[in-house]
């Protein structure tokens, strides 16, 4: 049964690649099929549009967009949600828009626990999205701020009570996760634009020619193998200061002025005024 229009614009909004959204990697050969994780960056590559993002555990993934599809927390790849799609947007909306009425505001005193051995409390000066700037009560000046997620902080109010942020909104049904079951996809192989073949996945029943003799050349010769691929599929030439919270992904320029090291973006706007030591750390990624 087709969908209609309105159906039709929230199934895509739902499942549209954007940074915050929950991805699992579904093809590619450097991550692992099955990894989950939340996009924090998205842009261009060498080989088209890739993304950044991190799995439950904290580590850091770097892949082709086109590896990784959207899955929405509460229901199974392919689940048709109760009520439709656009009533599941509404709900799903509401409650994004209840968790990030959750998050600390500017001038509230916050505990920071990300460290829960070492926990600190401070003061919010700046806050942007999921991604907050702590200044810890009592510090001198020049001591460099606490940036962490919203999540990695309680919220204190004057009577001692204390708000928590979860990590995400909470899902809006309870369906079990799919786990993927079958044989693996056999290879085929597509000449990419640099004229090397590219290794990909699909549903043929058999390999071609040409990926059965690469096959055998790996069996016989693994070190040319590696040199293959190696040439294939180069190392990740995302820049590293793009990986850094906000707001120094945006740092473009450092100037010295009057004796302070101010950092400016792409357009010569002022972000933010820079310890010595973190100027000389930033300095160093922009000139990579």
């Amino acid at each position: 049964m087709a969908l209609s229009t309105e159906e039709q614009a929230a199934k895509s909004a739902l499942l549209s690649l954007d940074v915050g959204r929950e991805v699992v990697v579904v093809k590619g050969r450097k991550v692992p099929r099955g990894t989950t994780g939340i996009v924090f960056w998205m842009g261009p590559g060498d080989y088209g549009p890739r993304v950044g993002f991190k799995d439950p555990k904290g580590n850091t993934h770097w892949t082709a967009a086109a590896n990784v599809e959207v899955t929405i927390p509460g229901l199974a790849p392919g689940q048709f949600p109760p009520g439709g799609w656009a009533a599941f947007l509404e709900a799903q909306s509401s409650a994004q828009k209840a968790w990030e009425q959750s998050f600390p505001r500017k001038g509230e005193q916050v505990r920071v626990v990300k460290s829960p051995s070492n926990p600190v409390r401070g003061r919010v000066f700046w806050c942007q999205d999921t991604r907050i700037g702590v200044k810890r009560n009592g510090a001198p000046e020049e001591e460099e701020p606490i940036w962490c997620n919203v999540w990695e902080v309680e919220v204190l109010d004057d009577i001692g009570s204390v708000r928590k942020i979860e990590p995400r909104p909470p899902p809006l049904a309870s369906q079990p996760r799919a786990t993927p079951t079958g044989p693996e996809p056999l290879i085929k192989t597509a000449p990419n634009s640099n004229g090397f073949i590219d290794l990909d996945l699909d549903d043929d029943d058999e390999l071609d020619p040409i990926a059965a003799a690469l096959q055998e050349m790996g069996e016989k010769k693994p070190d040319l193998m590696d040199e293959f691929d190696k040439l294939n599929h180069p190392p990740d030439t995302t820049p590293l200061l793009a990986t850094y919270p906000a707001p120094f992904n945006r740092i473009a320029e450092i100037r010295s002025e009057k004796g302070f090291q101010n950092a400016y973006d792409s357009e010569g706007v002022f972000i933010i005024r820079l310890t010595d030591k973190s100027a000389q750390t930033i300095s160093a990624l922009l000139l990579e």
